[in-house]
Protein backbone atom coordinates (compact mmCIF):
# COMPACT_ATOMS: atom_id res chain seq x y z
CA UNK A 1 0.00 0.00 0.00
CA UNK A 2 2.78 2.76 0.82
CA UNK A 3 4.23 1.70 -2.88
CA UNK A 4 1.07 2.14 -3.85
CA UNK A 5 0.88 5.94 -2.51
CA UNK A 6 4.20 5.87 -3.94
CA UNK A 7 2.85 5.39 -7.66
CA UNK A 8 -0.15 8.09 -6.97
CA UNK A 9 -2.37 6.12 -10.05
CA UNK A 10 0.06 5.59 -12.08
CA UNK A 11 2.18 3.15 -13.93
CA UNK A 12 0.97 -0.77 -12.97
CA UNK A 13 1.74 -2.41 -9.32
CA UNK A 14 1.59 -5.93 -9.42
CA UNK A 15 1.13 -7.94 -6.13
CA UNK A 16 1.60 -11.51 -5.32
CA UNK A 17 0.87 -13.62 -2.27
CA UNK A 18 1.19 -17.47 -2.56
CA UNK A 19 -0.75 -18.41 0.34
CA UNK A 20 -4.49 -17.97 -0.25
CA UNK A 21 -4.95 -16.44 3.29
CA UNK A 22 -2.85 -13.78 3.07
CA UNK A 23 -3.71 -13.06 -0.93
CA UNK A 24 -7.21 -12.34 0.39
CA UNK A 25 -5.94 -10.21 3.04
CA UNK A 26 -3.57 -8.09 0.79
CA UNK A 27 -6.78 -7.56 -1.68
CA UNK A 28 -8.72 -6.18 1.13
CA UNK A 29 -6.04 -3.66 2.20
CA UNK A 30 -5.96 -2.53 -1.73
CA UNK A 31 -9.82 -2.43 -1.84
CA UNK A 32 -9.95 -0.12 1.64
CA UNK A 33 -7.40 2.40 0.47
CA UNK A 34 -8.93 3.03 -3.05
CA UNK A 35 -6.13 1.88 -5.05
CA UNK A 36 -6.75 1.61 -8.94
CA UNK A 37 -3.84 0.71 -10.33
CA UNK A 38 -3.27 -2.79 -8.43
CA UNK A 39 -2.90 -5.91 -9.72
CA UNK A 40 -3.31 -8.63 -6.65
CA UNK A 41 -2.39 -12.72 -7.88
CA UNK A 42 -1.97 -16.02 -5.63
CA UNK A 43 0.33 -17.38 -7.63
CA UNK A 44 3.43 -19.44 -7.10
CA UNK A 45 6.98 -16.92 -8.02
CA UNK A 46 7.95 -19.84 -10.89
CA UNK A 47 4.79 -18.91 -13.12
CA UNK A 48 5.13 -15.06 -12.57
CA UNK A 49 8.86 -15.52 -13.85
CA UNK A 50 7.57 -17.27 -16.94
CA UNK A 51 4.95 -14.43 -17.33
CA UNK A 52 7.14 -11.39 -16.75
CA UNK A 53 10.48 -12.06 -17.60
CA UNK A 54 12.48 -8.41 -17.73
CA UNK A 55 9.08 -6.36 -17.78
CA UNK A 56 9.67 -4.53 -14.14
CA UNK A 57 11.10 -1.42 -13.50
CA UNK A 58 11.53 -2.16 -9.72
CA UNK A 59 10.99 -5.29 -7.18
CA UNK A 60 9.88 -5.78 -3.80
CA UNK A 61 10.68 -9.25 -2.26
CA UNK A 62 9.26 -9.56 1.46
CA UNK A 63 10.38 -12.88 1.62
CA UNK A 64 8.84 -15.22 3.75
CA UNK A 65 11.29 -16.00 6.79
CA UNK A 66 11.79 -17.58 10.59
CA UNK A 67 11.28 -14.42 11.97
CA UNK A 68 13.76 -14.21 14.40
CA UNK A 69 13.34 -10.13 14.42
CA UNK A 70 9.75 -10.64 15.63
CA UNK A 71 10.75 -12.62 19.21
CA UNK A 72 10.55 -9.90 21.01
CA UNK A 73 6.86 -9.07 19.81
CA UNK A 74 5.03 -12.70 18.39
CA UNK A 75 4.83 -15.29 20.92
CA UNK A 76 4.00 -17.39 18.00
CA UNK A 77 7.28 -16.51 16.09
CA UNK A 78 9.33 -18.41 19.24
CA UNK A 79 7.07 -21.49 19.33
CA UNK A 80 7.39 -22.08 15.50
CA UNK A 81 11.25 -21.78 15.68
CA UNK A 82 13.41 -25.01 14.98
CA UNK A 83 16.25 -25.65 14.30
CA UNK A 84 15.53 -26.79 10.79
CA UNK A 85 13.81 -23.49 10.20
CA UNK A 86 16.65 -21.22 9.31
CA UNK A 87 17.49 -23.89 6.33
CA UNK A 88 14.77 -24.61 4.80
CA UNK A 89 13.53 -20.60 4.75
CA UNK A 90 16.79 -19.94 3.19
CA UNK A 91 16.04 -22.55 0.54
CA UNK A 92 12.70 -20.92 -0.27
CA UNK A 93 13.87 -17.37 -0.13
CA UNK A 94 16.53 -17.81 -2.59
CA UNK A 95 14.05 -19.69 -4.75
CA UNK A 96 11.16 -16.75 -4.82
CA UNK A 97 14.64 -14.35 -5.04
CA UNK A 98 15.55 -16.26 -8.22
CA UNK A 99 12.06 -16.10 -9.69
CA UNK A 100 11.61 -12.39 -8.98
CA UNK A 101 15.15 -11.25 -10.39
CA UNK A 102 14.20 -13.28 -14.02
CA UNK A 103 11.50 -10.91 -13.76
CA UNK A 104 13.82 -7.23 -13.51
CA UNK A 105 14.34 -5.23 -16.77
CA UNK A 106 18.49 -4.43 -16.93
CA UNK A 107 18.73 -1.41 -14.88
CA UNK A 108 16.05 -2.52 -13.08
CA UNK A 109 16.29 -2.29 -8.90
CA UNK A 110 15.03 -4.93 -6.46
CA UNK A 111 14.64 -4.75 -2.99
CA UNK A 112 14.93 -8.24 -0.75
CA UNK A 113 13.85 -8.28 3.03
CA UNK A 114 13.26 -10.19 5.61
CA UNK A 115 12.70 -9.80 9.79
CA UNK A 116 14.94 -12.01 10.67
CA UNK A 117 18.35 -11.73 12.25
CA UNK A 118 19.75 -15.36 10.51
CA UNK A 119 22.78 -14.77 8.75
CA UNK A 120 22.07 -18.10 6.33
CA UNK A 121 18.68 -16.61 5.52
CA UNK A 122 19.81 -12.68 4.94
CA UNK A 123 23.53 -12.44 3.89
CA UNK A 124 23.68 -15.66 3.03
CA UNK A 125 20.80 -15.52 0.60
CA UNK A 126 22.06 -13.16 -1.18
CA UNK A 127 25.69 -13.62 -1.55
CA UNK A 128 24.61 -16.96 -2.41
CA UNK A 129 22.33 -15.20 -5.30
CA UNK A 130 25.50 -12.84 -6.46
CA UNK A 131 27.77 -15.85 -6.96
CA UNK A 132 24.84 -17.32 -9.41
CA UNK A 133 23.76 -13.87 -10.64
CA UNK A 134 26.84 -11.68 -11.80
CA UNK A 135 24.50 -9.42 -13.68
CA UNK A 136 23.49 -7.97 -10.38
CA UNK A 137 25.11 -6.05 -7.38
CA UNK A 138 24.57 -4.25 -4.15
CA UNK A 139 23.65 -0.60 -3.85
CA UNK A 140 24.02 0.87 -0.56
CA UNK A 141 21.53 3.52 0.73
CA UNK A 142 22.23 6.70 2.60
CA UNK A 143 20.58 6.73 5.75
CA UNK A 144 22.17 6.84 8.71
CA UNK A 145 20.99 5.05 11.28
CA UNK A 146 21.01 1.67 9.27
CA UNK A 147 23.69 -1.25 10.58
CA UNK A 148 26.06 -2.69 7.19
CA UNK A 149 25.55 -6.21 6.52
CA UNK A 150 27.97 -8.97 8.12
CA UNK A 151 30.31 -10.56 5.66
CA UNK A 152 32.09 -11.94 8.05
CA UNK A 153 29.21 -13.97 9.21
CA UNK A 154 28.54 -16.21 6.22
CA UNK A 155 31.31 -18.70 4.23
CA UNK A 156 32.56 -17.71 0.81
CA UNK A 157 30.73 -13.96 0.69
CA UNK A 158 30.16 -12.28 -2.25
CA UNK A 159 31.19 -8.76 -2.91
CA UNK A 160 29.33 -6.23 -1.85
CA UNK A 161 27.68 -7.69 1.63
CA UNK A 162 28.90 -5.14 3.34
CA UNK A 163 26.06 -2.36 1.52
CA UNK A 164 23.28 -4.69 2.72
CA UNK A 165 22.16 -3.09 6.27
CA UNK A 166 20.47 -4.67 8.84
CA UNK A 167 17.82 -2.73 11.64
CA UNK A 168 18.55 -3.77 15.36
CA UNK A 169 15.94 -3.35 17.73
CA UNK A 170 18.35 -2.02 20.26
CA UNK A 171 19.33 0.78 18.16
CA UNK A 172 16.05 2.58 16.66
CA UNK A 173 12.68 2.24 17.51
CA UNK A 174 11.03 -1.11 16.05
CA UNK A 175 12.15 -5.05 15.96
CA UNK A 176 14.93 -6.75 13.31
CA UNK A 177 14.76 -6.15 9.97
CA UNK A 178 17.32 -6.89 7.23
CA UNK A 179 17.25 -5.66 3.75
CA UNK A 180 19.61 -5.75 0.16
CA UNK A 181 18.91 -2.98 -2.84
CA UNK A 182 20.25 -4.54 -5.87
CA UNK A 183 20.44 -3.56 -9.38
CA UNK A 184 20.84 -5.23 -12.52
CA UNK A 185 23.73 -4.15 -14.75
CA UNK A 186 22.37 -2.76 -18.01
CA UNK A 187 20.11 0.09 -19.01
CA UNK A 188 16.69 -1.47 -21.02
CA UNK A 189 13.44 -0.39 -21.54
CA UNK A 190 11.19 -3.14 -20.07
CA UNK A 191 9.80 -6.04 -22.38
CA UNK A 192 6.37 -5.62 -24.10
CA UNK A 193 4.15 -8.03 -23.30
CA UNK A 194 0.59 -8.51 -24.68
CA UNK A 195 -1.72 -6.51 -23.62
CA UNK A 196 -5.12 -7.69 -21.86
CA UNK A 197 -7.54 -7.24 -24.38
CA UNK A 198 -10.68 -4.78 -23.27
CA UNK A 199 -14.13 -5.72 -22.89
CA UNK A 200 -17.15 -3.52 -24.07
CA UNK A 201 -18.45 -1.46 -21.97
CA UNK A 202 -22.06 -2.65 -21.11
CA UNK A 203 -25.03 -0.63 -21.53
CA UNK A 204 -26.00 -0.50 -17.64
CA UNK A 205 -22.70 0.83 -16.86
CA UNK A 206 -22.68 3.83 -18.64
CA UNK A 207 -26.45 4.39 -17.72
CA UNK A 208 -25.23 4.72 -14.16
CA UNK A 209 -22.48 6.70 -14.64
CA UNK A 210 -24.64 9.36 -16.73
CA UNK A 211 -27.07 9.31 -14.07
CA UNK A 212 -25.02 9.94 -11.17
CA UNK A 213 -21.93 11.73 -12.46
CA UNK A 214 -19.67 8.73 -11.08
CA UNK A 215 -16.12 9.46 -12.71
CA UNK A 216 -14.10 7.02 -13.85
CA UNK A 217 -10.21 6.26 -13.71
CA UNK A 218 -8.13 6.35 -16.83
CA UNK A 219 -8.01 2.64 -18.55
CA UNK A 220 -9.81 -0.06 -19.97
CA UNK A 221 -12.73 -2.04 -18.74
CA UNK A 222 -12.41 -6.09 -17.96
CA UNK A 223 -14.99 -8.29 -17.52
CA UNK A 224 -14.81 -11.19 -15.05
CA UNK A 225 -18.44 -13.15 -15.38
CA UNK A 226 -20.76 -10.25 -14.01
CA UNK A 227 -18.22 -8.55 -12.92
CA UNK A 228 -16.42 -4.70 -14.38
CA UNK A 229 -13.00 -3.69 -13.18
CA UNK A 230 -11.10 -0.61 -14.67
CA UNK A 231 -7.12 -1.35 -14.96
CA UNK A 232 -4.41 0.50 -16.62
CA UNK A 233 -4.46 1.30 -19.97
CA UNK A 234 -1.10 -0.99 -20.40
CA UNK A 235 -1.87 -4.01 -18.17
CA UNK A 236 -0.51 -7.50 -19.79
CA UNK A 237 -2.61 -10.38 -20.48
CA UNK A 238 -2.96 -11.65 -17.15
CA UNK A 239 -5.76 -14.84 -18.93
CA UNK A 240 -3.97 -18.28 -17.09
CA UNK A 241 -3.25 -16.46 -13.76
CA UNK A 242 -4.94 -16.67 -10.07
CA UNK A 243 -6.80 -13.41 -10.16
CA UNK A 244 -7.67 -11.91 -6.96
CA UNK A 245 -7.65 -8.21 -8.47
CA UNK A 246 -7.40 -6.60 -11.30
CA UNK A 247 -7.26 -2.71 -10.99
CA UNK A 248 -10.50 -0.87 -9.82
CA UNK A 249 -13.52 -3.23 -9.20
CA UNK A 250 -16.44 -1.50 -10.48
CA UNK A 251 -19.36 -3.56 -10.05
CA UNK A 252 -21.29 -5.77 -11.52
CA UNK A 253 -24.17 -5.98 -13.98
CA UNK A 254 -27.31 -8.00 -12.26
CA UNK A 255 -30.93 -8.64 -14.15
CA UNK A 256 -30.13 -5.50 -16.96
CA UNK A 257 -29.20 -3.38 -13.67
CA UNK A 258 -25.57 -2.15 -12.43
CA UNK A 259 -25.21 -2.87 -8.88
CA UNK A 260 -21.55 -0.22 -7.81
CA UNK A 261 -18.87 -1.90 -5.94
CA UNK A 262 -17.80 -0.82 -2.87
CA UNK A 263 -14.64 -0.07 -4.23
CA UNK A 264 -15.37 2.24 -6.42
CA UNK A 265 -16.99 4.33 -3.92
CA UNK A 266 -13.42 4.43 -1.81
CA UNK A 267 -11.98 5.45 -4.83
CA UNK A 268 -14.52 8.52 -6.05
CA UNK A 269 -14.06 11.63 -4.67
CA UNK A 270 -17.14 13.51 -5.21
CA UNK A 271 -20.52 12.79 -6.78
CA UNK A 272 -23.91 14.41 -7.79
CA UNK A 273 -25.62 13.05 -4.59
CA UNK A 274 -23.42 12.46 -1.62
CA UNK A 275 -24.07 12.86 1.84
CA UNK A 276 -21.26 14.11 4.49
CA UNK A 277 -21.19 13.20 7.95
CA UNK A 278 -18.61 14.60 10.63
CA UNK A 279 -16.83 12.50 13.09
CA UNK A 280 -19.06 13.45 16.52
CA UNK A 281 -22.05 12.99 13.77
CA UNK A 282 -24.05 9.44 15.60
CA UNK A 283 -25.58 8.85 11.75
CA UNK A 284 -21.89 7.93 11.18
CA UNK A 285 -21.62 5.29 13.78
CA UNK A 286 -25.07 4.10 12.44
CA UNK A 287 -24.13 3.99 9.40
CA UNK A 288 -20.27 1.91 10.02
CA UNK A 289 -23.45 -0.21 11.66
CA UNK A 290 -25.34 -1.18 8.72
CA UNK A 291 -28.29 1.00 9.47
CA UNK A 292 -30.66 3.00 7.47
CA UNK A 293 -30.08 6.72 7.63
CA UNK A 294 -32.41 9.68 7.19
CA UNK A 295 -31.96 11.32 3.75
CA UNK A 296 -34.68 12.93 1.09
CA UNK A 297 -32.06 11.72 -1.95
CA UNK A 298 -33.22 9.52 -4.38
CA UNK A 299 -30.96 6.75 -6.32
CA UNK A 300 -26.89 5.85 -5.47
CA UNK A 301 -25.39 8.18 -3.15
CA UNK A 302 -21.98 8.60 -2.06
CA UNK A 303 -21.33 8.52 2.07
CA UNK A 304 -18.80 10.33 3.42
CA UNK A 305 -16.65 11.06 6.43
CA UNK A 306 -14.93 14.64 6.69
CA UNK A 307 -14.14 14.35 3.11
CA UNK A 308 -13.49 10.73 2.83
CA UNK A 309 -15.53 8.11 1.14
CA UNK A 310 -16.84 5.11 3.07
CA UNK A 311 -19.29 3.76 0.80
CA UNK A 312 -22.29 3.19 -1.24
CA UNK A 313 -26.63 3.91 0.16
CA UNK A 314 -29.28 4.43 -2.05
CA UNK A 315 -32.17 6.75 -1.33
CA UNK A 316 -35.39 6.55 -1.92
CA UNK A 317 -36.90 9.82 -1.05
CA UNK A 318 -37.20 9.54 2.62
CA UNK A 319 -34.11 7.23 3.69
CA UNK A 320 -31.26 5.68 2.46
CA UNK A 321 -30.87 2.25 2.19
CA UNK A 322 -26.97 0.90 3.56
CA UNK A 323 -24.60 -0.81 1.01
CA UNK A 324 -21.53 -0.76 3.61
CA UNK A 325 -20.29 -4.23 3.33
CA UNK A 326 -21.46 -6.59 5.95
CA UNK A 327 -18.29 -8.18 7.04
CA UNK A 328 -16.97 -4.64 7.51
CA UNK A 329 -19.92 -3.54 9.80
CA UNK A 330 -19.73 -2.63 13.74
CA UNK A 331 -22.21 -3.25 16.00
CA UNK A 332 -23.11 0.65 17.79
Amino acid sequence: TQLAGKLRGKGILVCNEINAKRAKILSGNIERLGISNALVLNEHPKRLEERFAGYFDKILVDAPCSGEGMFRKEEAAVTDWTEDTNAICANRQLEILTSAAAMLRPGGRLVYSTCTFSPVENEGVISDFLWKNPDFSVEKPDVPFFSPGRPDWVANPAPGLEKTFRLWPHKLLGEGHYAAVLRRTGDEAPAVLPPEPAARCPQELTDFCARTGAALPEGKLLRFGDVCYLVPQALPEVKGLRVLRAGLELGAVLKNRFAPAHAWALWLETLESSVSLEESDPLLARYLSGDVLPSDKRGWTLVQADGLSLGWAKGDGSQLKNHYPKALRRPV
